[in-house]
């Protein structure tokens, strides 16, 4: 008995080491990949009934964007996100944050300003290894330049997102998630009386992500990784989610 609690203690750094190695491994590979840094994250309701998530998310992109021509525009953002799951099949959240973003063609740099928006997953098929849920969100921002060739601009960004996702059920350390999405785009920028509008060149995404959960026991839910990349239309500087999920059990089947 005596030999057997090194061993255990070991094989747990063990596996914690290898899962820190692999963390800073997939973040590396997403800081460079030509992909799309978003915020769609998990596509189906994953929360008890009644238990809220809490998810710190930062990301970093560029896009591009048309009018009477081409824009690139590139964004950075910092958002809380609460959920609430209202049925196991339906969850509901709110976010809110900072953001800021830049048009270089068109000489716009903009400060951070507040960001808020929400959304909706439903679960409408259950499988043994993936579910199948559909999703919709909404994301509003403002971004003014004081200071743009000497002439103050205000900026303004909307975007809506509806889709059709898959979502695995939790193998180990991992659950792995994807979809497709309608994704509109509109970003107005006002300055000196005249007015622009911009849309999202390419408006539709395809994504893929990922869950890194720690085996760490906390007393009262669950902490969690999340890392995505999008295939369509954006390439990422910087993504990366933290999330807390209220009254998580390990031994639910879809967790």
């Amino acid at each position: 008995m005596e030999l057997g609690l090194p061993v255990r203690y070991g094989s747990r750094l063990n596996d914690q080491t290898r899962l820190i190695s692999l963390c800073g491994l997939l973040l590396m590979v997403w800081s460079v990949t030509s992909a799309q840094a978003g915020l769609i994250g998990y596509p189906l309701p994953r929360q008890p009934v009644l238990w809220p998530r809490i998810e710190l998310t930062g990301d970093s992109f560029k896009t591009d964007l048309k009018s009477d021509r081409e824009a690139e525009f590139t964004s950075g953002r910092a958002l809380v996100t609460i959920s609430l799951g209202l049925t196991p099949w339906v969850e509901l959240y709110a976010r809110a944050g900072l953001a800021e973003f830049n048009v270089d063609n068109f000489d716009f740099k903009g400060d951070f300003g507040f960001a808020y928006g929400g959304g909706v997953r439903l679960r409408v098929w259950e499988l043994p290894v993936v579910s199948v849920g559909l999703f919709g969100q909404y994301l509003r921002f403002t971004s003014d330049d004081s200071d743009s060739a000497g002439v103050a601009a205000e900026g303004e960004w909307e975007a809506y997102d509806v889709g059709l996702g898959l979502g695995t059920r939790r193998f180990g350390y991992f659950q792995f998630y994807g979809g497709v999405a309608y994704h509109e785009v509109d970003v107005t920028l006002t300055r000196a009386g005249s007015r622009l509008t911009l849309e999202q060149d390419v408006p539709v995404l395809a994504f893929i992500g990922l869950h890194i959960i720690p085996l760490i026991d906390f007393p009262r839910g669950e902490f969690l990784v999340n890392v995505e990349a999008r295939l369509i239309g954006e390439i990422p500087q910087f993504t990366l989610g933290l999330q807390y999920q209220f009254g998580a059990t390990r031994n639910r089947s879809d967790r």
